[in-house]
């Protein structure tokens, strides 16, 4: 069984333009629709999902709700198709079961807890989850990946191509292969996986390959809260005069 096939088992719960972010962000931390679409954003993608988790309190709260459930409250397990049973511990006699030995531990530097909040959080702001598996025959450690930190790049067949992750340390292409009539994102060395679990998206077709946000659909009900919450603070600071 694929690491693919076993994650999406296991967690069966945005295209970004090379801009200069900086420029959006002038005195608010959100664009207005206008500003999205003069840039042809129409849709909430992931640098701006995050700017309401971060600062919009009703979004935070409810998310984490979700996340934190999820992470402290759901014990992983695994269902075997074939005995109709639910593999709960890592059992070395199934070889798939390893899984749930790495969800343990799946790196150095997140627990358990920290790495499915930040999945399942993920998921609830962006639509998306990007995961890096590291490892040559096995997978040895799961990484997060911040969808804000990820480019997806067109193929010739209408597909994803490639995924590129840039940060401040640099920044690294995942590219497609086909291996074993499968196809999977490889770094150039062969030693890293990205795979990517995402929201259903109606535009996946027109090269939309990100999941579509949940935040999208409640998109003015969201700016008429920023837009109140930034009117009353000016008036206080005016001392209630317009």
């Amino acid at each position: 069984m694929k690491i693919k096939n076993i994650l999406s088992k296991i967690n069966p719960f945005s295209e970004r333009k090379e801009l200069d972010y900086g420029e959006f962000f002038t005195n608010r931390y959100i664009l207005g629709m206008n500003d999205l679409i003069a840039y042809g954003w129409y849709e909430i993608k992931a640098l701006m999902a995050w700017q309401y988790y971060k600062k919009i309190s009703p979004v935070y709260r409810a998310v984490n709700l979700i996340a934190n459930e999820f992470a402290t409250g759901i014990t992983p397990v695994l269902y075997d198709n074939k005995e109709d049973t639910y593999i709960k511990e890592y059992d070395p006699k199934i070889p798939q079961s390893s899984i749930l030995k790495l969800l343990k531990k799946p790196n150095f530097n997140n627990s358990p807890i920290e790495f499915k909040k930040a999945l399942c959080s993920s998921l609830l702001v962006t639509g998306d989850i990007f995961i890096i598996i590291t490892g040559l025959n096995e997978p040895v450690e799961l990484y997060y990946e911040n969808s804000s930190d990820v480019v997806i790049t067109s193929s010739p067949d209408g597909y994803p191509g490639a995924y590129q992750i840039s940060k401040a340390q640099g920044s690294e292409t995942y590219r497609k292969q086909i291996i074993n009539n499968e196809i999977r994102y490889m770094s150039r060395d062969g030693t890293r996986e990205l795979i990517q679990i995402k929201e259903f998206n109606p535009d996946y077709q027109n090269g939309q390959y990100n999941g579509f946000s949940r935040l999208s659909p409640v998109y003015y009900e969201i700016e008429q809260y920023l837009n109140s919450n930034i009117h009353n603070l000016a008036m206080l600071k005016k001392g209630a005069r317009p």
